[in-house]
């Protein structure tokens, strides 16, 4: 979908590995783009991935709210991919023009894994200090009254990601019961496309939340499997007895979850049009792998 030119948006977040996708995808939509990220990360140099204009904020933050009322003057849309809360707040209390705020959380709100894919409906219940800065930002969002869209995506991988890497570099993959685990993948160029579409779409209930995760359903062995296979490496499934029970609380699942993440239900957004250009992460997985090599991550 090619927006017209005249879109602005606004970027926090901008320069990490799902922030400098969601940044391609409206530069390539035709979005005027202003971007935003931590300014030490401005300076490192994480930018080169998309030609916009990308700004640090300025240290002292009695600044900040001028800053934001300039960067937000104007614009159509803004998106929140990740950064300090504090930050966030001053964004959403100038954004008050905007036609609407995307906000990309994580499907770790959801807490654990379990059995079925986790639906909206399912209670957040987040596990580590990450998923509960998350679910923070998500309220802060739903506090402003602000027209909304939030996207709570499984597990992101792709060019720029180290999601999937660690699986890739080992010289023999290796996987065991815990793997019979299903999880959740998602590429970060679908992500940031399902960004741009809720965004996009003026019709869309304003104050939504949406899942974002492939189709496939892959196990966590599967997937480390498919990651071998495509790095030309060999890989070993192990087995041993179950467990005793009293000893799972030592023994929990979250290695298994190395590639991917809780498995979520994304058929509220595919009822929105939206539709996956990677449903299975093969495809994706192979042009991650190709993109490792390219640069010397392997």
């Amino acid at each position: 979908m090619n927006e017209p030119v005249s879109l602005r948006s606004v970027v926090v977040g901008a320069c990490g590995f799902v922030g400098s996708h969601l940044c391609e995808v409206l530069a390539q939509a035709g979005h005027a783009l202003l971007a935003f990220d931590d300014a030490n990360r401005v300076a490192e140099g994480l930018v080169d991935s998309f030609p916009e204009v990308v700004r640090g904020l300025g240290a002292s933050p009695e600044s900040w709210p001028l800053e934001w009322r300039g960067a937000l003057s104007g614009a159509s849309f803004l998106f929140v991919v990740e950064g300090p809360q504090v930050q966030v707040e001053a964004a959403l209390a100038a954004a008050g023009s905007v036609q609407r705020v995307v906000l990309i959380s994580a499907a770790e709100v959801y807490g654990e894994p379990q059995s079925e894919p986790f639906s909206e409906e399912a209670a957040p219940a987040p596990q580590g200090g990450r998923a509960r800065e998350l679910l923070d930002l998500e309220r802060a969002v739903r506090a402003s009254e602000l027209p909304h869209v939030i996207l709570r995506p499984t597990g992101v991988y792709g060019p720029r990601g180290a999601r999937g890497l660690w699986e890739a570099r080992r010289r023999v993959g290796v996987t065991g019961p815990s793997s019979a685990q299903r999880v959740g993948l998602v590429h970060a160029r679908d992500l940031a496309r399902a960004a741009l579409h809720v965004a996009a779409r003026a019709d869309l209930a304003p104050a939504t939340t949406y899942n974002v995760g492939d189709d496939a359903g892959l196990r966590a062995a599967e997937a480390a499997r498919l990651v071998s296979r495509i790095a030309g490496r060999p890989h070993l499934s192990l087995r041993w007895p179950a467990l005793p029970r009293r000893w799972l609380r030592f023994a929990r699942p979250r290695k298994s979850l190395a590639i991917g993440a809780p498995r979520v239900s994304s058929a509220r957004l595919a009822e929105t049009g939206f539709a996956l250009e990677y449903p299975h992460p093969g495809p994706g997985l192979r042009e991650t792998l190709a993109w490792y090599k390219q640069e010397g991550w392997l």
